[in-house]
């Protein structure tokens, strides 16, 4: 009899770890769902969009990426959905090719903070194959800086920074950069 009780109260915590964790993950992919829904709303309709809003929005969660950074030093990430689109082959377009991003890898991330457990957007970074948050901050938020190739040895960055609860754009310079990575400064764009 004592076993059982005792085996019984050594169990009972862990169901309730593992409980706990897959409500966790629920509440994740959840997020995923509602994020989805509005990186949809964010997109201009295309011919490779299906019909039903349910398989645009399970393909959008299937291709895009979701990355996680705290911008704002809360420990609360937000999240950085880099925005794509595959062929699956369908219009003869070969299967893989990206829609949205084209051969360079370049487009939108959207942000979003979470917010009583509902995703608040709070930005879009445009035309970029690779984004970083540097040190400085605007209103408690760290500032991102995104890069796109525009020829062999040229590059527009563009800076963003948070204000009236968006990140907006801020800085966009063309800079040429040499064989070790120094860039020179070609045109200010903004």
């Amino acid at each position: 009899m004592i076993k059982r009780i005792t085996i019984t109260i050594l169990l009972l915590p862990i169901v309730i770890t593992v409980g706990c964790l897959s409500l966790s993950v629920q509440r994740k992919e959840d997020i995923r769902v509602l994020i989805s829904k509005d990186v949809l709303s964010r997109m201009e309709k295309d011919f490779f969009h299906y019909e039903s809003e349910y398989q645009n929005i399970k393909k959008i969660m299937t291709d895009c990426i979701f990355q996680e950074t705290d911008l704002n030093n809360d420990g609360m990430n937000e999240i950085v959905v880099k925005v794509n689109w595959f062929s699956e082959g369908r219009f003869n377009i070969r299967k893989g090719h990206n829609y949205v991003r084209g051969a360079q890898d370049q487009g939108r991330w959207h942000i979003y903070k979470i917010y009583n457990q509902k995703p608040d957007f709070i930005g879009s970074l445009r035309d970029g194959s690779k984004w970083q948050v540097l040190s400085s901050t605007l209103n408690g938020y760290h500032d991102i800086e995104t890069y796109a190739h525009e020829s062999w040895n040229e590059g527009l960055v563009d800076i963003y920074r948070f204000s009236n609860g968006q990140y907006r754009l801020t800085s966009s310079v063309l800079y040429q950069f040499d064989k070790d990575g120094i860039r020179k400064k070609l045109k200010v764009l903004k």
